[in-house]
Formats: C-alpha cells, sequence, structure tokens
C-alpha cells in the first residue's frame, strides 16, 4: 500500500505510520511521478481538493483496475448552500464517461453522513457559543492591547467563521440532504 499526501503534519503523522514496502509520496496526486502500477486506487475525502480531470488523468496513467472513491459531491443547484466543500456531481459523471471508466458500484450514503451536521451544530450552540460569550467577557475586562492586536489581526478569519458556524441558522442534515450527496463510488478503468 503506497499513500500520495502533500506535504503536511498528516503526512508526517502517516509517515509514522507506513511499515514494510509501502511508500508515502510527499506531493500533490496532480504532480505524482512515479513509475508504478496499482490494482487498485482510493480517494478518501480527496477528490473533491483535485480537478476531477487531473485526478482521472492520472488514475489512467497509474492504474490497472478499480478506483474507489468516498466523498462529497455538490448537488445540481443554483445557489451555493451553507455547506461547502465537493465537486458538482453532473462534472464527476460527465468526466467518468469522458475517460470510459465502468461505474460498477454507487451507493449513496448522504442519509447516514447528514446527522453529523445536526450534532455539529448542537455542538456549537451548546458548547461553542456559550465558550465564546465567556471568551468575549473576558477579554472585555482584561482590555490587553495585545489581545486587541490578535483581535484586529485575525477579525477577517473570526468573522468569516463566525458567520459560517456560529451565526448559520441553516447548517443542518435538512441543508446537507438538499445540497450535497456523499457517495462510494467503484469505478473499473476500461483499457
Amino acid at each position: 500500500v503506497d499513500a500520495v499526501c502533500p506535504p503536511s503534519i498528516m503526512s508526517e503523522n502517516a509517515q509514522k505510520k507506513l511499515t514494510g514496502d509501502s511508500e508515502l509520496y510527499e506531493c500533490k496526486y496532480q504532480d505524482l511521478d512515479i513509475d508504478k502500477k496499482y490494482d487498485l486506487i482510493v480517494f478518501s475525502e480527496s477528490i473533491q481538493f483535485i480537478q476531477i480531470k487531473d485526478a482521472f488523468e492520472q488514475c489512467r496513467r497509474y492504474g490497472k483496475k478499480y478506483i474507489l472513491i468516498a466523498d462529497l459531491f455538490k448537488n445540481d443547484f443554483p445557489e451555493k448552500g451553507p455547506i461547502g466543500g465537493g465537486k458538482p456531481y453532473k462534472d464527476f459523471l460527465q468526466e467518468r464517461d469522458n475517460f470510459g471508466f465502468k461505474e460498477v458500484n454507487n451507493i449513496d450514503i448522504t442519509e447516514f453522513v447528514a446527522p453529523s451536521f445536526d450534532l455539529e451544530k448542537d455542538a456549537i450552540d451548546n458548547f461553542i457559543k456559550p465558550l465564546v460569550s465567556v471568551f468575549n467577557r473576558i477579554l472585555a475586562i482584561k482590555n490587553s492591547l495585545l489581545i486587541k492586536f490578535g483581535m484586529f489581526f485575525y477579525k477577517k478569519n473570526l468573522n468569516k467563521m463566525k458567520t459560517r458556524y456560529l451565526d448559520a441558522t441553516d447548517r443542518n442534515s435538512t441543508s446537507f440532504k438538499k445540497y450535497k450527496s456523499y457517495r462510494f463510488i467503484l469505478l473499473e478503468i476500461n483499457d
């Protein structure tokens, strides 16, 4: 088993856990350049970060038999929706057909993944928001120049997180099911 991961803390941890003949290639998948072929290529929540065409070109180059994808896809809606991530599913299907990959199995597990967004919302409402409120009161009491500088310096990031998570009322399972699908897809590589 070999793996591809851009250099990061995740790749450092993966390197420590690899044993035997396993190899970790620290690069982007689209930049991989090796002389090996694999019976199975697995994308575990990673194809959403690569242009599908680039990913499939590499699959054609390095794959012998199958491609397994476990990932999030965007449903076909004109509006973006409150939950980010994923490639448009229709674009994925088009590229699959363009490359001539045969769909062996396509299991939609959206119904099983969606409740995690209700759990996230509950954790934000009942733990994170009260914690932020206490933190803000402490900051108001301290009134330190260093704290003010930090808040000013990170204002854009803090506001983005506040908008995306703390103020979001529609970041839940219903929205996830409407705007996204989560799938296990097995493709066969045809010559």
